[in-house]
């Protein structure tokens, strides 16, 4: 305990000195978190999809537990649960229904960042990426085959302004979320998730080891989810395609 108050201390300082950052902001809420574990509550971390930050007031229901809701950090608590698998709703009336799951082992939840997108009136596919603490900046992409590669190190918005990334996450966790408004169901694209902190090790299981995961959305609708593939060596997790407007599984590390 003694360490995480000087831990956290020390995140306090840098505050007043330098100005919240993403990154110090995300130390604040895991450190807080990880104290809520050691007195006996877990949790879950419920996030904007395209801003990063937190939500609060979204119900939390957990099946066969209960609800709770999350606070003005979106961080939601609650009792410590035996080792398992839970399923799990959020609902907030300004954000798309999410139905999802998480897991308890030795008393904790190593993947508990859950990030979602807002209700709009106008038609949209939401792609978001979340993953664990490492590796620290996974890279979120999408190809329209012959037209445009949107990612951040490429372009961030198609010359149309029909797609574009509405946010990159360089110190682990996410989310990443790519926005589509238009499909042309005449084209090909692909997604793909790349491991830009460990480009230089192909042989490497840190991708495998990070929990990603991406949820889609369609139409105000929570689609469905891609779970990396655990176990695999490569630094590319090639997650789908959509051809004839159509989601093709894919779902392999390369």
């Amino acid at each position: 305990m003694r360490k995480g108050i000087i831990a956290f201390a020390f995140i306090i300082s840098l505050c007043c000195v330098y100005g919240e950052t993403d990154a110090v902001h995300t130390a604040k809420i895991l450190q807080r978190m990880a104290e809520m574990e050691m007195n006996g509550a877990l949790s879950l971390w419920i996030t904007d999809c395209d801003t990063g930050e937190g939500i609060e007031g979204a119900l939390v229901a957990i099946e066969n537990v209960g609800s709770t809701k999350s606070d003005s950090d979106g961080v939601a608590a609650f009792p410590v649960l035996e080792d398992g698998k839970y399923n799990f709703i959020v609902q907030h009336d300004k954000y798309v229904l999410t139905k999802d799951s998480f897991e308890v082992f030795g008393g904790s939840i190593f993947f508990n960042k859950y990030s979602i997108p807002k209700k709009v009136e106008y038609q949209c596919i939401k792609i978001i990426l979340n993953w664990g603490k490492n590796p620290k900046d996974l890279d979120i992409h999408l190809i329209k085959e012959n037209e445009y590669h949107i990612s951040f190190r490429n372009k961030k918005r198609s010359d149309d302004g029909t797609v574009w990334l509405d946010r990159d996450d360089m110190n682990g966790l996410g989310p990443e979320t790519i926005t589509i408004t238009k499909l042309d169901n005449s084209a090909v694209y692909q997604c793909f998730v790349f491991n830009w902190s460990k480009q230089h090790e192909p042989n490497g299981l840190s991708l495998s080891g990070s929990g990603a995961k991406i949820r889609i959305y369609a139409d105000n609708k929570f689609v469905g989810s891609y779970m990396v593939p655990e176990q695999k060596r490569g630094i590319t997790w090639q997650v789908f395609n959509i051809q004839e407007g159509k989601f093709v599984n894919k779902n392999y590390i390369e």
